[in-house]
């Protein structure tokens, strides 16, 4: 069971009295340990939130080139990566103390401004890491358009002439071949019969 907000105050008042009956050189000494500890705590929490930034944002890169080596589109995997690399920036906007019941009072600004560019910093990671892969495909998209439209318009230079199609033409070539190869067997088979 969580303590009441009167018994913490409370026991922050005992502690305040206790270390105000303390010599001056303890509470001296009292309050620059808490000072390293606090800036000990402060240094961890940049050093984690780097940490965890950097490898959000490279798992963002990976997840982006192996959704599209699986097939996925470009925009899915972008999706995705970012979806990954935004964890940290959700982190510290959730833990800036928003809170959406009490009128949106916000706790810590500077965490959801930091949040926030996180949060584009990975979306810019994505869109960057599928740049070339969508410039790729735009490029085979033209070339598929172009190679089209070149068949198109050799289809529609190479007519058939004299109303005779390209398939007809092909098997009256096909006959003539064949009638040319088996012409030296006919005329053995009506020598030997005459």
């Amino acid at each position: 069971m969580l303590p009441d907000i009167d018994e913490i105050t409370q026991l922050d008042q005992q502690e305040e009295q206790q270390i105000g009956q303390l010599p001056r050189e303890y509470q001296d000494y009292l309050n620059r340990l808490e000072q390293d500890y606090l800036s000990a705590c402060s240094t961890f929490t940049i050093i984690r939130n780097f940490l965890l930034t950097l490898t959000a944002n490279s798992a963002n890169i990976s997840l982006c080139f192996l959704a599209i080596d699986f097939g996925l589109g470009t925009v899915s995997s972008g999706l995705l990566g970012f979806a990954l690399g935004s964890i940290p920036a959700m982190i510290d906007i959730g833990e800036s103390g928003i809170n959406l019941a009490s009128d949106c009072k916000i706790k810590d600004i500077s965490r959801v401004v930091f949040g926030t560019s996180k949060l584009l910093a990975s979306a810019g990671i994505s869109w960057n890491a599928t740049k070339e892969y969508r410039q790729l495909m735009q490029y085979a998209n033209e070339s598929i358009q172009a190679f089209e439209y070149e068949v198109k318009t050799y289809e529609v230079k190479v007519q058939p002439t004299d109303n005779l199609t390209i398939n007809f033409q092909f098997q009256l070539l096909f006959s003539f071949s064949l009638g040319l190869a088996l012409l030296p067997l006919l005329i053995n088979l009506f020598k030997r019969r005459w």
